[in-house]
């Protein structure tokens, strides 16, 4: 067993294989594993990872990675300093992760896709020391760099706490408003608003439409002032604070029911702990009750209080609280999957569908349903337990292809965390703009679209959409524009969709950001428009190169930003191009890789089909060598050709003039472009291309190869081939005209 993997991967800028089932549980150095693996984004989540003790700059420019790897032990691991620097793709929320050992943290989300939802989960919990998960400290005088954020509270926890240094990253104000260390009035007018006292007594007074108060250090006035209003309670340094205007009343039917939120401030609480080790109620004042929180339930340490101004204590008070949904002690996720079954084609089936809650609630009846194209069946709905329902369903489809869908109102199975609803459908016609009815990653394996047309923003920002739909026929489907956009978790394999019909791949892929599947066999032939088609789908690396575009008119943007996209798509058949702008600008195109690109392009091969060459056509294009190639298209085609920088560290080239160009270098690749050139390479093998013009062409010395692309190559001389075997005669040079022959075979 293998104990170090320090630059296992390190520049292996390709390299994207499974080795998900690698057995890593002795391994103690994991630093600049994936430095600069630029397509690597494999699920590794079930590494053993106990043992490993420095992460230092492990994912440092691995532009495609983004996967969860939540659930890692990272308790041994004391550096983490720049683990994700410029890891473009990654979006991850590791707040569980035990960081009982960190000791450096610095410049860790630079440069990644981070959002501020991912980035305050993060923040909480690792200003949450949770001994009754294992995790022993919180490390004092941590530097820690971090991305744009909103949870100012868990940021100053931190930093007053522990004193910690955080740097990186902006506080997002759009929707919330922090204080300072001092004793700050926050109020707001606005709708929905998190307010963050951080230090000092500070004043706090909501709006008239639901929002989060968060006192933070300091004993806190509160008050929500108006709808369902949130009091958050995350760290143990909260003081003693008072809710001016606490509404009672159940949260599942009472919209200005107001909400205590513990669930970060208890350590160790669930439904088997003794409720008054950790909360405990009593009157203040005759007219007012205060609660008491002890944070771990073990009566040491510091205690928070709430006053509930106005909400007079009885001994079952604390009981009420918790049923009405008014106090949370403990956050669960309120998922909701909706299955389906029978139904199949006909409109006189009937469908059963299954309703399977991660929450209770006992309040979810036959009314919270809506059905469109179908009537439930009288009597049908049916409860087999607290969290499993059944109904069934008549289809009334009129012998059409349509939808019969399934809705479930919102705040049915809800808790602090919000809301969800879903549809399931069979037998459509039409699957665009699905994420208008799918807020939740609903199995649409067997969902029949073998009749539909349109595709358009089927899954567009269905941010948590990643279901198995490559078995989906599509064929009929003509437009599936912006049909993943901004689909961030999407990365499932449909290479074998049928998608020979299609015309419109606009914005198909765009910011699909972990999606990096084999789609090099895609039937592409009757597509027009394949701009921004990839573009920002930042882990995307795959082989396309055998592509039909022939009928594709614009390019443009189509790469931009595909960070990890690398591949040689010199064989397209451009003949329909009119515009390729900002086509790679930001990808990881190899200078290889562009100049058989180039090359490709500016050969204009009937044999194999290609009918013309636009004229007048934009292209911005990546670092490049093969001048000539590049040059012959502005010359030949009027083409305007920007992006990318000329690499001179192994070529030279000339202009449009008469060049007399020379190398007394190693292995020089020498281009004369237009204008009668003198060209004399070195002592060693040298590439020289004279290009346009009549040009005068000298080896000197070593293999040297003569290179004909294109057919403006003009009358040449060659002063000095020497002639042997070259198998066996290591001066013997090349004339290579295998570019320039349109049609030639053995």
């Amino acid at each position: 067993h293998a104990s170090n993997a320090n630059r296992a991967f390190s520049n292996a800028t390709a390299f994207n294989q499974d080795i998900g089932s690698w057995d890593v549980s002795k391994v103690t150095d994991m630093s600049r594993m994936f430095y600069n693996a630029h397509a690597f984004n494999q699920d590794i989540s079930s590494w053993n990872v106990s043992k490993v003790s420095t992460m230092s700059c492990m994912f440092y420019n691995a532009h495609a990675f983004n996967q969860d790897i939540s659930s890692w032990n990272v308790s041994k691991v004391s550096t983490m300093s720049y683990m994700f620097y410029n890891a473009h793709a990654f979006n991850q929320d590791i707040g569980s992760w035990d960081i009982s050992s960190l000791t450096n943290a610095a410049g860790m989300f630079k440069g990644t896709a981070m959002t501020v939802d991912n980035m305050d989960n993060t923040l909480r919990g690792w200003a949450k020391l949770d001994t009754a998960a294992g995790e022993s400290a919180i490390q004092s005088n941590i530097t820690w760099g971090i991305a744009n954020y909103t949870d100012a509270t868990a940021r100053q926890y931190l930093i007053d706490t522990y004193h910690w240094t955080i740097n990186g990253g902006v506080f997002d104000g759009n929707k919330t408003i922090k204080g300072g260390h001092d004793a700050d009035t926050l109020h707001t007018t606005a709708t929905k608003t998190t307010l963050h006292g951080l230090g000092g007594n500070d004043t706090l007074t909501g709006g008239t439409t639901d929002d989060i108060l968060v006192g933070g250090a300091g004993n806190d006035t509160l008050t929500g002032a108006g709808g369902r209003d949130i009091f958050d309670y995350g760290f143990k340094n909260a003081g003693n604070d008072t809710i001016t205007d606490f509404t009672l009343g159940n949260t599942k039917t009472n919209t200005n029911a107001d909400i205590i939120d513990l669930s970060d401030l208890l350590i160790g609480y669930s439904a088997t702990s003794h409720l008054s080790d950790f909360v405990t109620a009593a009157a203040d004042g005759g007219a007012h009750t205060k609660l008491t929180i002890n944070h771990n339930g073990t009566g040491s340490g510091n205690s928070v209080t709430i006053i509930l101004k106005n909400v007079a204590y009885t001994t079952d008070l604390l009981t009420n609280l918790i049923a009405n949904g008014n106090l949370v002690l403990e956050a669960i996720k309120p998922t909701l999957m909706i299955t389906g079954s029978g139904g199949a084609n006909t409109a006189a089936n009937t469908i059963t569908f299954n309703f399977s809650a991660a929450i209770k609630d006992g309040s979810f009846t036959v009314d919270d349903i809506g059905i469109t194209n179908g009537t439930i069946n009288s009597g049908s709905f049916t409860k087999v337990s607290e969290t499993q329902y059944t109904v069934m369903v008549t289809p009334s489809l009129g012998g059409k292809h349509s939808n019969v869908g399934i809705t479930v109102a919102a705040n049915t199975f809800t808790d602090v965390v919000g809301n969800t609803n879903t549809t399931i459908a069979k037998n459509t016609t039409k699957i665009s703009n699905l994420k208008d009815q799918i807020d939740i990653n609903t199995d649409l394996t067997h969902w029949d679209v073998s009749h539909a047309s349109d595709a358009q923003k089927a899954f567009f920002n269905a941010t948590t959409f990643n279901q198995n739909i490559g078995s989906w026929d599509v064929s009929q489907v003509t437009n599936m524009s912006h049909m993943f956009l901004s689909a961030t978790a999407f990365n499932q394999n449909i290479g074998g969709w049928d998608v020979s019909k299609v015309t419109d791949m606009s914005y198909m892929l765009h910011a699909a950001t972990v999606f990096n599947q084999n789609i090099g066999g895609w039937d592409v032939s009757k597509v027009t428009d394949m701009s921004y088609m990839l573009s920002s789908a930042s882990a995307f690396n795959q082989d396309i190169g055998n592509w039909d575009v022939s009928k594709v008119t614009t390019m443009v943007w189509m790469f931009w930003d595909a960070k990890a996209f690398n591949q040689d798509i010199g064989n397209w058949d451009v003949s329909s191009l009119t515009n390729a702008i900002h086509m790679f600008k930001d990808t990881s195109m190899t200078l290889n890789n562009m100049d058989s690109t180039l090359r490709g392009w500016a050969k204009l091969d009937t044999t194999a089909g290609e009918s013309a060459i636009q004229n007048n056509v934009g292209w911005s294009i990546a670092n490049y060598t093969d001048a000539t190639a590049r040059q012959y298209l502005i010359d030949t085609y009027h083409w305007t050709i920007s992006g990318g920088s000329f690499d001179g560290s192994k070529t030279i080239q000339g202009n449009n003039h008469a060049n007399t160009l020379n190398t007394t270098a190693k292995k020089t690749t020498l281009h004369g472009l237009g204008g009668n050139d003198t060209l004399t390479g070195g002592a060693t093998d040298d590439i020289l291309i004279g290009g346009a013009g009549n040009d005068t062409l000298t080896g000197a010395g070593g293999r040297d190869i003569f290179d004909y692309g294109f057919k403006n190559a003009g009358n040449d001389t060659i002063t000095d081939f020497t002639l042997g075997n070259t198998s066996i005669n290591t001066n013997a040079d090349i004339l290579n005209l295998s570019d320039l022959l349109i049609g030639y075979d053995s």
